[in-house]
């Protein structure tokens, strides 16, 4: 007999603004024709951007702390989502409290979890799992922000390419298919970095099924590697954030794919708008229309040459924003330091080669990391 699984993978949820007052309401009107789609597959998984918790003990970062109400579970459970993928720059965002009341919640409510955990030994297990006869193990990494889970310490499973080789080579005979749920990149950069696209096609080669890649709350292509499919960026699933309207923040995919046997057999991918003039996810031709045709051009720059290419024109775009971060500590004079251009006269080669050299030199950049780590922990 053919064994058959029906996976539904989404994007990035945070259950905010709009979208919290609905389901504060316990209205979820906005989201069922979504639910139409998800409610008979096998399995859903998703990112959740965010830890459900009432806490008030935000954590000291740089950028926004997110967190959803504990009611927002409901809508997880509406839309049939049987998996949370938790290892990404916002789990951690309310401390060791919103991360634990998450997980409570989640537990409580059959939901399972991957990527996260009390320590970085629970944070680095992968999930197995398996359904219809067929068993899949699921890897979920985030890139290192303020979200890491430490020896004993809550949060995050942090990317680290030897780690995932080791799972490969634990479970590679144990399982049928390997799932690497990534969380990375550049936020509203729509294409891997040259870094990203390098070791996608390296764990594509060493034994990875299928990557899927959230964290840039834009889409990016897809394309097939090495019998592994690759996926660099499904955009938000639900996101409501008021700044964003009518831009790339509010279109996203679905990836629905069918696993038989020991085969990804095949994939339908379903577009939709989110939270732009509703709190909810909107489907129709146009919208397709818009999206496939923006599919169609990333897909075409999915090869080293273009990667390279593209990614010289977005850092030479973006340069100046970088020298504000680093040189200028008040807001509004690196406002307007970036916006005039004037920061690059104040910035000398020197200064510039000496920062490279930190950047650059891996022992020389884990010293910088860890000596602004201990420092930010004498100010706590």
């Amino acid at each position: 007999m053919v064994k058959e699984l029906k996976i539904s993978f989404l994007g990035d949820i945070c259950p905010v603004n709009r979208v919290e007052e609905a389901l504060l309401n316990n209205d979820f009107s906005n989201f069922r024709a979504i639910r139409k789609i998800l409610i008979n597959q096998d399995l859903v998984i998703a990112n959740l951007e965010c830890p459900l918790t009432e806490s008030h003990e935000k954590i000291r970062k740089i950028g926004p702390n997110l967190k959803g109400h504990p009611k927002s579970v409901n809508l997880l459970k509406y839309l049939n989502i049987g998996i949370t993928a938790l290892a990404n720059n916002h789990i951690l965002d309310y401390g060791h409290t919103g991360f634990s009341d998450t997980i409570k919640l989640l537990k409580e409510n059959d939901i399972e979890f991957v990527g996260a955990g009390l320590n970085v030994n629970e944070a680095s297990t992968p999930l197995l799992k398996t359904i219809n006869g067929i068993t899949i193990c699921i890897i979920n990494v985030c890139e290192r922000e303020f979200n890491i889970a430490g020896t004993n310490t809550a949060g995050a499973n942090p990317f680290d390419i030897v780690s995932i080789i080791r799972d490969i080579r634990k479970y590679r005979n144990k399982v049928d298919f390997i799932i690497l749920y990534y969380h990375g990149g550049i936020e509203y950069y729509n294409l891997p970095t040259p870094e990203m696209f390098k070791n996608f096609g390296f764990l594509a080669k060493a034994g990875i099924d299928i990557i899927v890649c959230n964290h840039q709350h834009v889409l990016s292509g897809y394309q097939k590697q090495s019998g592994s499919h690759i996926f660099y960026g499904l955009g938000n699933f639900i996101f409501d954030w008021g700044s964003m309207r009518n831009n790339q923040w509010n279109y996203g995919i679905i990836l629905n794919l069918t696993l038989r046997d020991k085969k990804a057999e095949s994939f339908e991918i379903v577009p939709y708008e989110q939270c732009n003039s509703t709190s909810g996810l909107v489907l129709n031709s146009s919208i397709s229309e818009k999206v496939f045709k923006e599919l169609d051009i990333l897909n075409s720059k999915l090869t080293e040459d273009s990667i390279e290419k593209e990614w010289g024109k977005f850092v030479s775009q973006n340069n100046t924003n970088l020298l504000g971060e680093l040189f200028i500590q008040n807001k509004y004079l690196r406002y307007l330091l970036k916006k005039t251009g004037l920061i690059r006269g104040l910035i000398t080669k020197g200064h510039k080669r000496r920062l490279f050299n930190y950047f650059n030199c891996q022992s020389h950049s884990e010293f910088a990391r860890d000596s602004l780590k201990e420092g930010l922990n004498r100010l706590q």
